[in-house]
């Protein structure tokens, strides 16, 4: 659903019938996650937000250190074209490679050997985590910028 405030104490939605005002006790919270980019720096500005997607389902990204996985070095990174992953673990045949955007879903899977290059190129810009799984069982998790 979209939601909108206008500051003057008055809740609209485009559900059930579009600018109808709605009742602000209804919504349960909304996250907003803003950074600087890569090439950022610190400063001061406003901020207006349009077109915000809520989701009801877990925003979160595995983390990397309370994973049993290991962590995984993909590079070149960030990239705007492929990947490549490497393992401290062997890893014999082809793996499932899952990316996974902020919101915790998985935008693509990949079955492939990690010697080759893994084509990100499809993929929209934005931050993704990587989980390899070998074997039916966690092998790793890195992160990487897509361009």
């Amino acid at each position: 659903h979209i939601y909108s405030f206008n500051f003057n104490n008055k809740w609209g939605s485009n559900t059930p019938e579009y600018g109808k005002q709605v009742n602000y006790r209804q919504i349960a919270g909304v996250r907003f996650y803003v950074n600087f980019g890569i090439y950022g720096k610190i400063a001061a500005d406003s901020l207006w937000f349009s077109d915000v997607l809520l989701s009801n389902t877990l925003l979160s990204v595995p983390n990397v250190t309370n994973s049993p996985a290991q962590k995984l070095f993909i590079y070149p990174n960030p990239t705007s074209a492929f990947i490549r992953v490497c393992s401290n673990s062997p890893v014999l045949g082809t793996a499932t490679i899952q990316f996974v955007n902020l919101t915790g879903m998985v935008v693509k899977e990949v079955h492939s050997d990690l010697s080759q290059e893994i084509m990100v190129s499809d993929l929209p810009q934005g931050y993704y985590t990587l989980r390899v799984i070998s074997n039916n069982s966690p092998l790793g998790i890195g992160s990487f910028i897509k361009l």
